[in-house]
């Protein structure tokens, strides 16, 4: 039973990572350009774009857990 526990518990984990990233991927993929077209005007560096979308990772995380624990 051990053994089929691990087994299983592994490959949930994966396939929970997995739609984890691929989700919140996608998400701060059509943020980071929604955020560039918002600032293209205001002449903002790319770096600081970066930074913002990427300090919203815990953010969609948050959002996006239950769909990965759901679709995973």
């Amino acid at each position: 039973p051990y053994t089929l526990a691990v087994y299983l518990a592994k490959s949930y984990l994966k396939s929970f990572v997995l739609m984890l990233c691929l989700i919140c991927g996608i998400l701060l993929f059509f943020d980071f350009f929604e955020t560039f077209r918002k600032s293209f005007t205001k002449d903002v560096p790319g770096h600081i774009i970066t930074q913002l979308v990427l300090l919203k990772i815990p953010y969609y995380i948050e959002k996006t857990l239950s769909f990965a624990v759901l679709l995973g």
